[in-house]
């Protein structure tokens, strides 16, 4: 009980926090949650993968399964340079190669198409799959991330505007899917995987809809649910950052525009704050606005559109924008301090390891000391959050469900936990030090 107690939610309840006597406690904490990890895996003839719970069937996705494990492996490989973690990259990266089929299966989720995209799905196998054959140059992977390509292309839904797989333009879906065929192109120039590209975002732009003041929404949810989410994994930020890839690709300035006019809508949407901003996490209810204010519905993942579009106009006002959203985050007390939609869950994906992943990568981009002091005291809150479990071995309870916030488990994910968790450690550390390098996937724009 003193675990439920000790990470227990309330709005302007203070989480714990830890500030180290040296940067190397960072690092400790990362490889302290690679042990918690290794404790879940699977030997087998085919490879490895990790599962918590006890099935000879795991999940394989991105986002809470054995693909983002071989991610966080790969990681800490590129910073570390240990041969035992390149070890358990190949033999994880095996399994998928062998296993990658297993995961579509529709209704695993609670989101229709979900096992087709990219965070759930094998879009995002073959991404990180290409990440993997980046570093190691061994074909078989990036032969497996043909054989997706393939899969896509085979099951792939048509109609008067192009191609399509679940009709959605959530990055979590079709968008995600399509971020994965430009890393597909990027690696090998297939007319093929581009004629795939160019059909289906056809479709994809044609399903936006375009308001009275210039901007451009896209809904995720559209015919699934009576609102929207309008972010960075279901809504226009993520629909923006995957135009610019687009335009990027082709040249042609309607995806652009397009993008921009997606700035356009979130802008429109945005509640002042004390200070600055906020997207608000939903739209198209009667309620209060809630506010996320990590990677999935918040600042850290829409400040990726504002990046882009900066990157690509040289226009500093998009820059502003990403000031105001941090205003705005600050405004409610984070990093320190919980509120509705930052809740008791310190994850990549909605809590303080996607804030520590935002403000180190951004504070690399910009050298600007304010967000290298943010990122450091996002840090002190996974290291006060942390639970030992036995030396060298440390997890971190929390509540992924927000409206569930009692409900208190220690996953070993990516974006759901300690693998995530341990990412945004290691890039605070390797930052800290000065020793930063680090490839970002390709959702994310601050390498660039």
């Amino acid at each position: 009980m003193a675990t439920l107690i000790r990470h227990k939610f309330a709005v302007g309840n203070s989480y714990d926090t830890y500030a180290p006597k040296s940067t190397s406690e960072y690092l400790d904490a990362a490889l302290e949650a690679e042990k918690y990890i290794a404790q879940y895996e699977r030997q087998t003839k085919d490879g490895i993968f990790w599962s918590i719970e006890e099935t000879d069937k795991p999940n394989l996705s991105f986002f809470v399964g054995t693909t983002g494990n071989v991610y966080y492996y790969l990681k800490l490989y590129q910073a570390l340079g240990e041969a035992e973690y390149l070890d358990k990259v190949k033999k994880g990266a095996d399994y998928l190669t062998k296993h990658w089929q297993d995961d579509i299966v529709e209704g695993k989720e609670d989101i229709p198409g979900a096992s087709k995209g990219l965070y759930y799905g094998i879009g995002g196998i073959g991404l990180v799959l290409l990440d993997i054959y980046d570093e190691t140059k061994e074909e078989k992977y990036l032969d497996t991330a043909r054989d997706i390509a393939k899969y896509y292309k085979d099951h792939a839904s048509k109609d008067e505007n192009g191609i399509y797989w679940s009709n959605s333009s959530a990055l979590f879906l079709d968008g995600g899917t399509i971020l994965f065929l430009l890393k597909l192109y990027e690696e090998e120039k297939s007319d093929e995987i581009y004629d795939l590209i160019i059909s289906a975002i056809k479709h994809y732009l044609a399903g936006g809809i375009k308001h009275d003041d210039g901007g451009l929404e896209f809904n995720g949810l559209k015919g699934w649910l009576n609102f929207s989410l309008p972010n960075f994994e279901f809504g226009s930020a993520g629909s923006g950052y995957l135009l610019t890839k687009i335009y990027e690709l082709t040249n042609e300035e309607q995806y652009l525009d397009a993008a921009k006019a997606c700035a356009i809508y979130l802008k429109s949407i945005a509640i002042k704050q004390e200070k600055g901003f906020l997207v608000p996490y939903r739209v198209g209810l009667d309620e209060e606005p809630i506010f996320y204010l990590s990677s999935c519905h918040g600042p850290a993942g829409t400040s990726r559109l504002f990046y882009r579009l900066y990157k690509l106009t040289n226009d500093d006002k998009y820059l502003k924008d990403i000031e105001e959203l941090v205003d705005g985050l600050e405004s409610t007390g984070a990093p320190e301090k919980q509120s509705v939609g930052f809740w008791n869950n310190v994850c990549l994906c909605c809590g303080n390891a996607g804030l520590v992943q935002f403000f180190t990568a951004y504070y690399q981009a910009s050298k600007n000391d304010r967000y290298k002091k943010l990122a450091l005291r996002a840090g002190n809150v996974l290291l006060g959050e942390k639970e030992k479990k036995a030396e060298k071995i440390s997890h971190w309870p929390l509540a992924f469900t927000r409206v569930e916030p009692e409900t208190i488990t220690s996953p070993i994910g990516y974006y759901d936990g300690a693998a995530g968790i341990g990412s945004a450690l290691l890039q605070l550390y390797l930052s800290e030090e000065d020793k930063f390098k680090w490839v970002r996937l390709y959702d994310d724009p601050f390498n660039e």
